[in-house]
């Protein structure tokens, strides 16, 4: 837990541990992606079949745009903050930066110019095993992320509305839009772990890498970023099965 404003470590465990991060890359990926294309509406991407071929098997989240679909990198990188979507972030990230790897070189750029001395970026999405970060450091990145305008608010979004109706490859019925709700559970307030005092934030969740989360909070005026990296899978709950809550205090008032 670190301040905001400041950065003072409020409380700090093993804080420069490398561990894997999973779809917090994301942050990583949307961030370089909003800074090299300043008009995020002005990009047209259109889903083609590599695309959709792209995570094929791999058990990461897609989502099912139709081929044709052509789709802004504002809606691509927001589907991918949100609901975790690897194709959206792929499709985003080739239509600005040409390829994958281009995209990942500005990632680990990035990740130099901040200062994480101790993070390697592989992929767009944290997926391969090989790429690490630390608290620290995701801490670092969360920051510049909120210090973007754009994924800042995509960040804080709770409840994310596409409006394109060819957006699924087997829609049916007829409609104008369709909502995808937070991934982030602890700024969705469809879920139990909602809390109100939590800005923006982003999670991921893997069996290698277990539960990964970064948010930012808000109490008396004080604003807190905070990190929590590879979290077993099954301490949700107390012993008598009630889910357990945290609550942010501020000590200084």
């Amino acid at each position: 837990v670190v301040t905001y404003d400041t950065n003072e470590y409020i409380y700090d465990k093993n804080s420069e541990e490398k561990l894997n991060i999973t779809a917090l890359s994301f942050i990583m990926s949307g961030l370089v992606i909003a800074e090299k294309c300043p008009d995020l509406d002005a990009y047209s991407a259109e889903m083609t079949l590599d695309v959709k071929k792209r995570y094929l098997g791999t058990g990461l989240k897609v989502i099912e745009m139709k081929i044709g679909g052509k789709y802004t990198v504002r809606e691509l990188i927001s589907l991918a903050l949100i609901g975790s979507y690897s194709d959206a972030m792929y499709l985003a990230a080739i239509t600005v930066f040409g390829s994958e790897g281009d995209c990942v070189n500005a990632m680990n750029q990035k990740a130099a110019e901040l200062g994480m001395a101790d993070t390697v970026f592989v992929d767009l999405n944290g997926f391969e095993a090989s790429q690490y970060s630390t608290a620290r450091d995701v801490a670092k990145m969360f920051k510049a992320a909120c210090e973007n305008s754009v994924i800042k608010e995509i960040m804080s979004t709770r409840k994310y509305t596409l409006s394109k109706n060819e957006y699924r490859e087997k829609a049916t019925g007829n409609f104008d839009s369709v909502s995808f709700s937070n991934s982030c559970m602890i700024i969705n307030p469809g879920t139990v772990h909602f809390y109100n005092k939590v800005v923006a934030g982003k999670s991921g969740t893997t069996d290698a890498a277990g539960r990964c989360i970064v948010t930012r909070g808000e109490e008396k005026g004080n604003r807190y970023i905070c990190v929590l990296l590879g979290e077993p899978q099954t301490t949700d709950r107390d012993q008598n099965g009630n889910t357990i809550r945290y609550d942010f205090i501020d000590t200084k008032n």
